[in-house]
């Protein structure tokens, strides 16, 4: 078992949490049997699951038989941008450095999945586009376009050193076990004035997070900031920032024309939270539907031992599928006195009331 903590090496944690409900949910949304502990680092303040063989072999058997996307046939999940229109997530990250991208350059993308982030790159830049992942799942037309140079599967090709302008981690962090290897790694893939773009769940606004079982830190601005300073320079959060998650920049020298935010985020009280959010879905609940079929949604179902009446979803992609015998349906065929379930942030949900006013919503945020 590794008994220190992930990112600042400190062997002391204050326990948040011994997880004993068994239902997890992996992050490509499959419903697992797992017991956890949940940890804090008396140090750096750091949130992490407790590292042990048996955490190491599940993982192992999650990534085996990995389905990014799954619902959407491997199409990138869409998320409303500030005019209320739906965009792929990789082009509201783009924004933040697109004063930033030179004319040519290189870009590796490590932890591809099905190539969406260098798909959208490509509809945008014509760089030189390389992928690296654990698996060759990356989609057909991913391969074919015509600035896709190689995919490097992970421990088994070699990367060139300095060899990147940029390299992207888009939901990656939050896997790894050993990063001092991974950053130390990806700093010497950078160029001079390369920089590196991420993004992870931010756990103060995702408390569901924690109850996915494939990833091991789960980060506030202030630890993914202590992180990152140890290996770069220069850390930057883009004012731009999507709901639920964390985007920053990390670089080996300054960077202009990056508008960012001016305060960091104060950590919550996550083991109180925790609790109350346990007990509520624990307890005999009206029959409901659930807003959403990410992890956080299929977690509720599970606690809910599948009592409520189905999922919602705004993707036209899911529209009829069935989720663990339960339908996907479009907003559009509820009728105004269900209760909607809905395990997404208050600032999320009043974003949905915009386009759902009559709509009887239950958020767990207010609850927890």
């Amino acid at each position: 078992m590794n008994k220190k903590c992930i990112i600042c090496g400190f062997n002391e944690f204050d326990v948040l949490l011994n997880y004993q409900f068994e239902k997890v949910v992996s992050s490509d949304n499959k419903i697992l049997n797992k017991n956890f502990k949940l940890l804090k680092c008396k140090k750096c303040q750091h949130v992490q699951k407790q590292l042990d063989k048996s955490l190491s072999i599940t993982i192992d058997k999650i990534y085996t038989h990995y389905e990014a996307y799954s619902l959407t046939n491997g199409n990138e999940e869409q998320r409303k941008d500030g005019n209320n229109i739906s965009v792929n997530r990789s082009s509201l990250i783009l924004k933040n450095i697109k004063k930033n991208i030179k004319k040519n350059g290189k870009l590796l993308d490590i932890g591809t999945g099905t190539g969406v982030f260098l798909q959208e790159f490509s509809r945008q830049y014509n760089w030189e586009l390389y992928g690296c992942d654990v698996h060759n799942n990356i989609k057909s037309e991913i391969q074919e376009l015509a600035n896709f140079k190689k995919l490097f599967i992970a421990n088994h090709d070699i990367i060139p050193s300095q060899q990147f302008n940029i390299i992207s981690t888009i939901h990656v962090l939050e896997h790894i076990f050993d990063l001092d290897l991974f950053l130390n790694d990806i700093k010497n893939k950078l160029t001079k004035d390369g920089f590196l773009l991420l993004q992870v769940p931010n756990i103060s606004e995702n408390i569901f997070d924690i109850f996915i079982i494939d990833h091991v830190s789960h980060f506030y601005y202030e630890t993914l900031h202590y992180l990152l300073k140890q290996y770069f320079p220069y850390v930057y959060f883009p004012k731009l920032q999507i709901d639920r998650e964390i985007t920053a920049i990390a670089s080996k020298s300054k960077i202009n024309k990056i508008e960012t935010l001016n305060v960091l985020e104060s950590s919550i009280n996550l083991k109180t939270r925790i609790n109350n959010l346990l007990n509520y879905l624990s307890n005999d609940n009206d029959k409901v539907a659930i807003f959403g079929t990410s992890p956080p949604a299929l977690f509720c179902a599970s606690l809910l031992n599948f009592k409520f009446d189905c999922f919602i979803d705004e993707s036209c992609l899911k529209f009829g599928n069935i989720l663990y015998g339960k339908k996907i349906k479009s907003p559009q065929e509820i009728n105004d006195d269900m209760k909607i379930l809905f395990p997404y942030s208050k600032k999320a949900l009043n974003n949905i009331l915009k386009r759902y006013p009559s709509y009887k919503f239950i958020c767990l945020e207010n609850i927890i």
